[in-house]
């Protein structure tokens, strides 16, 4: 058949290889602290003193946040936006 080292080193191989591709795959970019909406969304927490539980409830709703300002945005003319997205999110 063959020398068992060299299957068991071949089959460790492609362990490592399936685990490696297993866990890039949902693995999204690093954050962005630039990015424009998470630092609106960081403002708005501040001026409206909203905090939440923990982790997963912070990126559920800014999930949320984020879909409120694109829809706003692209529904508001650009020349009249100024600073109306924030007045409209004043719940």
């Amino acid at each position: 058949m063959g020398d068992p080292f060299v299957s068991k080193i071949a089959c460790l191989t492609v362990l490592v290889l399936w685990i490696l591709c297993t866990c890039s795959e949902g693995q999204k970019p690093p954050k962005n602290d630039f990015d424009p909406i998470t630092k609106r969304h960081e403002e708005w927490l501040k001026t409206y003193s909203r905090q939440y539980k923990n982790k997963g409830e912070w990126k559920r709703r800014f999930e949320i946040y984020r879909s409120n300002v694109q829809f706003i945005d692209s529904s508001i003319p650009k020349a009249s936006r100024s600073n109306t997205t924030t007045t409209y999110l004043q719940t």
